[in-house]
């Protein structure tokens, strides 16, 4: 047999040669028919590291059957690195190593006789050391076959980057480089194997000593919320099919708490008492002691000896007591986000030319707006696939109004028992493997903070939009305090957006200003109302109290109290006040009772529940809004309106000519003058509603909503 062990280097110093030295103790126990190379690449390397390098033959004592040979390359980049180093080795087989690590002294001897039974297989270490920044214990087991591979490689790396196998399948199977939001090369290098049906295997007892540092690659790219491109391992089509494995967790907790105590002293290994006593209490064999579950590893007397023997070239990783004590047990075995996956797999009907993301599909105007794009753009091309990810554990009013045709994937259901990590991780591989590069976010708290965790990736890889409306106000501020989805969410994803899209002309005001988004940017859709068909007549006063109609949400934000003190001010033998609406948490609809002239009805799903046209005027209270659609329903049944001027209310209402605009928006007084003057000249209020009507009727049409959608989002495909 013929093997390269290729170390892959760049400024790592003389922890090289501590390396190397652990590499040469593996291979004293190799057979002398190995012919065997050290082949060190290294990458962009440091003065300290090339200086090593430089003088490091006259410190090793290489065995008889033993090369070394030293390789440069300039590619930054750990993928491209051992592709170029794969060019340069001479061996049929070979083993990566990174330049920092130590390797068990067990690992060439075992690795050798195990590929002799399966060439054709690629090899790990079963057990991963860290130690430095911090000690933990990683068990690694072998793929028991593709399909549970695929499971567990859907949460996580299976396998660390040091890998044993036939160089041809290295070259038919290159790593990729780690740009544009992807990483790490040694997952992606697993997972395409595994898809290409390579099996892969842990060595029993053998331990790759793995050093973390603070500023390691690894901990950059982890930092950076790296994803993993498309693979067919998770190709819908494949995994919705898989038989679902048994529930499991991964396993992560105290080696004290699993450990047999009352050990003999350690065997062959003649040290002080003083620093044997604190790893005595490893020494003896564990006789088959499982320490985590659904794993084969066992930390046993062969392993403290292979830990020990490592520890004479590494001083620092010796198992003293306290490290025992804090020492994490880690199993990479975690169905948990493959199982979640295998659910979300079923939601998807076909892959879609657009994905809305959503926190629900529930009754209001945001959801309307997400259900007015699906309609628009099925309209346009009844061809076009579409899918809606949901992001909130709750499961909405309206899923019954999108088209049976288009994937409603609830992530937030089916995430909300994984941790947050876990969630990236499925929500990341949804997205990639959904293969859309459009994305349109509506008020997805979670799709923003993922779009920011990830704007390398999404940079490169998508074209991204939002909706945003109107400011809410926030409790017990006096109507100072706001929540916003433009501050800070898009905000912090401004660089990546591709359009900001909202339905008034004061909010688009209000996003460049107060948030210096770009003009061209933001863009205005107004959104489509259902024009009832029958509604041709105005409305004529009839004998008795006028009826006034409110309805809206019960909440802070549409201030519901100033309709109580507008409501105490009426003469109830003159005027009514119907309100409807949804109380929101906090809230009660109570604070209606005990008015003569005002009568709570109860909740509403649409206008059409209610029948405005019944109703002689429509009374609107906001302190904080978009373009309410409710105003636009209303003002379709000719209903005439008496609205406060917030937010984007004045595009639609404007004073004297389609309806009774507030400028005052608390004083109470202000609103029962213009109730009195609406109906002291009913005829001249029903032509303001008739302004407003056909103003609705052409701006705010299915067919004007087409036009806009195919002129400024289709057309950015």
């Amino acid at each position: 047999m013929d093997l390269s062990v290729i170390i892959t280097a760049h400024d790592e110093g003389l922890l090289l040669h501590k390396t190397i030295l652990s590499l040469l103790e593996s291979i004293k126990l190799l057979p002398d028919d190995i012919q065997l190379e050290l082949l060190v690449h290294l990458d962009n390397g440091d003065d300290t590291t090339k200086d090593y390098l430089n003088r490091c033959r006259d410190i090793l004592d290489l065995p008889k059957n033993t090369s070394l040979h030293i390789c440069e390359g300039s590619f930054s980049d750990l993928g491209l690195s051992r592709n170029n180093a794969l060019k340069q080795a001479s061996g049929k087989y070979v083993f990566f190593i990174d330049a920092d690590d130590l390797i068990s002294r067990n690992f060439l001897q075992k690795v050798t006789k195990a590929v002799r039974e399966n060439p054709g297989a690629l090899y790990h270490v079963e057990n991963v050391l860290s130690f430095g920044e911090y000690y933990e214990l990683t068990v690694n087991h072998s793929a028991a076959s593709r399909d549970q591979a695929a499971y567990e490689l859907c949460s996580r790396n299976m396998w660390p980057s040091s890998v044993f196998g036939k160089k041809d399948l290295f070259l038919k199977h290159p790593y990729h480089k780690t740009a544009d939001g992807y990483g790490h090369e040694d997952y992606i290098f697993n997972t395409e194997t595994v898809a290409a049906g390579v099996l892969h295997y842990v060595v029993p007892g053998t331990i790759l000593f793995y050093r973390r540092k603070a500023h390691s690659l690894s901990l950059t790219n982890a930092q950076n919320r790296v994803i993993q491109p498309y693979s067919e391992l998770f190709d819908f089509s494949y995994f919705k099919t898989l038989p679902l494995p048994e529930t499991n967790s991964s396993s992560c907790h105290s080696v004290k708490e699993s450990i047999i105590k009352n050990y003999k002293n350690l065997r062959n290994h003649k040290i002080p008492n003083l620093i044997i006593s604190p790893a005595a209490a490893l020494g003896k064999k564990l006789t088959g002691k499982k320490l985590v579950k659904s794993n084969t590893a066992f930390i046993d007397q062969d392993f403290i000896d292979q830990w020990i023997d490592a520890s004479d070239i590494e001083t620092q990783i010796f198992p003293f007591q306290h490290r025992l004590d804090s020492l994490s047990l880690v199993s990479n075995a975690n169905l948990k986000v493959g199982r979640a996956y295998h659910q979300l797999s079923q939601k998807v009907k076909s892959l879609p030319n657009y994905v809305f993301i959503a926190p629900w599909v529930n009754i209001g105007g945001a959801d309307k707006v997400l259900v007015a794009y699906i309609d628009a753009l099925l309209a346009i091309n009844k061809a076009t696939k579409i899918a809606v990810i949901t992001t909130e554990p709750v499961v909405g009013e309206w899923e019954n109004r999108i088209a049976d045709k288009v994937s409603l994937i609830d992530f937030g259901r089916v995430a909300q028992n994984l941790n947050e990590d876990e969630r990236d991780e499925l929500f990341s591989r949804l997205i990639v493997q959904l293969k859309c590069r459009r994305i349109h976010n509506i008020n997805s708290m979670y799709a923003y903070r993922w779009l920011a965790r990830h704007l390398d990736y999404v940079r490169h890889h998508l074209y991204v939009s939002v909706s945003i409306f109107a400011r809410t106000t926030m409790p017990n501020t006096k109507n100072r305090g706001f929540f916003d989805y433009a501050d800070p969410f898009a905000v912090d994803v401004s660089s990546i957006l591709g359009g900001i899209y909202t339905d008034n002309n004061s909010i688009v005001q209000r996003h460049i200003y107060h948030n210096g988004f770009k003009k061209e940017l933001v863009k205005i859709h107004y959104q489509p109302v259902q024009i009832p068909s029958q509604n041709s007549k105005s409305h004529h006063l009839q004998p008795g109290k006028r009826r006034i109609l409110w309805a809206s949400r019960i909440c802070p934000a549409k201030n519901p109290q100033l309709l109580v003190e507008i409501a105490r001010r009426l003469d109830p033998s003159k005027y009514h006040i119907d309100a409807f609406g949804k109380p929101d948490e906090g809230m009660k609809a109570s604070l209606f009772k005990s008015i003569p002239s005002l009568t709570y009805r109860g909740t509403y799903n649409n206008i059409e529940e209610i029948d405005p046209s019944s109703y002689d005027a429509f009374l609107y209270t906001s302190v904080s809004d978009g373009l309410p659609n409710v105003l636009l329903e209303v003002a379709a049944h000719k209903v005439p309106i008496i609205a406060s001027h917030a937010g984007g209310i004045g595009d639609l209402i404007t004073n004297d000519n389609t309806g009774y605009l507030i400028e005052d928006l608390h004083d109470p007084s202000v609103y029962i003058e213009a109730i009195e003057r609406l109906f002291a000249d009913y005829p001249h209020s029903q032509k303001l509603a008739q302004n407003a009507y056909n103003l609705v009727n052409k701006r705010h049409s299915m067919k004007h909503f087409i036009t806009q959608v195919k002129a400024d989002f289709v057309a950015k495909d």
